[in-house]
């Protein structure tokens, strides 16, 4: 296995952190015991923005920033689609839409893999 050059290394650190428009479907598990689901927004690798129109029910008690959850995203392609967890901290909440931190040190590597390939990381 060949090493990145300094230039290679720096280009997949842009990739990682550059906030990209990728539709994805998740559910957004809160440790409160709500779930949503919906469509990503944007992705990087340290931040999501979903959408989650379960956040617009009448007489829900909603998350607020600073909540942890795990969010699910199915990746793949055709039959070989698997949920990917990462955990997260709700950084915002606007209407229906969240951003998120994104705590990708706590994927498993095939998970981390897929994660990175959707990324073009």
């Amino acid at each position: 296995m060949t090493q990145a050059t300094g230039g290679e290394r720096a280009a997949m650190v842009r990739n990682y952190r550059r906030k990209k428009s990728i539709r994805v479907t998740f559910v957004l598990q809160f440790y409160t015991g709500l779930s949503a689901y919906g469509y990503t927004q944007h992705l990087s690798g340290d931040s999501a923005t979903v959408q989650c129109s379960a956040l617009a029910t009448p007489g829900l008690v909603p998350p607020k920033p600073g909540d942890m959850a795990v969010l699910l995203l199915n990746l793949g392609e055709g039959t070989r689609v698997e949920g990917v967890r990462v955990s997260s901290r709700i950084l915002q909440i606007e209407g229906n839409t969240i951003r998120l931190q994104l705590m990708t040190g706590s994927m498993v590597a095939r998970h981390r893999e897929l994660f990175m390939q959707l990324l073009g990381a």
